[in-house]
């Protein structure tokens, strides 16, 4: 339509040119005015949408970009903090801590072979550094109890803390008759000839 609206303004030009003899010379450039002004607005107005168009285009254009920006921004994120985790350490299991509570009593070592020895350890703990042994039958002073109870070899106790002669360690209940044994009952246990209702077997026993 532009295009025949700009052919039309022209063939209207050339005729108005060709009979400007028959009419006056001012009415024709008034005329030829009017037409070119006519014309330069349509390329105007073409040359607008044209603009318009571009930049419609132009911000479609844009936004596509922008969000696969923004995606492989976060597809990149997400990435890195799974990286991040992986590479963490699993926080350690925190120790718990044992408690003591301040007894006095003495004890006899019982064990079921009724010659077997009770380990003496540095913490109330089957892996705890062997400071020395006790026999059985012989006695310790139990001097404070913790709270860090558990079965050994089928045996339920908890640990002690004792003193043998002027050793200071802890040691297994299970394994400690609180009741202070006669001297016959101490030959008849260290003799091998009676037996307990202990289950330790040796050194081995609090193991």
């Amino acid at each position: 339509m532009n295009k025949t609206l700009s052919a039309c303004v022209a063939v209207v030009i050339a005729a108005f040119a060709l009979s400007g003899c028959n009419r006056g010379d001012d009415e024709a450039k008034k005329q030829m005015a009017q037409l070119q002004a006519q014309l330069d607005a349509e390329k105007a107005a073409r040359a607008k949408q044209e603009a318009e168009r571009n930049a419609a285009e132009q911000r479609e254009r844009e936004n596509v970009l922008y969000e696969q920006a923004k995606e492989e921004a976060r597809e990149e994120l997400a990435a890195q903090a799974s990286a991040v985790k992986a590479e963490q350490p699993k926080p350690k299991r925190a120790e718990v801590k044992f408690t003591e509570r301040v007894v006095r009593y003495p004890a006899t070592v019982v064990t079921q072979s009724g010659y077997g020895q009770l380990a003496l350890r540095g913490e109330p703990s089957s892996k705890g550094l062997e400071i020395g042994v006790v026999n059985d039958g012989e006695e310790v002073q139990v001097v404070a109890r913790t709270n860090k109870c558990e079965i050994l070899h089928s045996v339920n106790g908890c640990w002690v803390r004792v003193q043998v002669g002027a050793v200071k360690g802890y040691m297994f209940d299970g394994y400690l008759n609180r009741e202070v044994l006669s001297r016959q009952e101490k030959e008849t246990l260290q003799n091998g000839k009676g037996a307990t209702d202990s289950d330790c077997l040796g050194a081995e026993c609090a193991d």
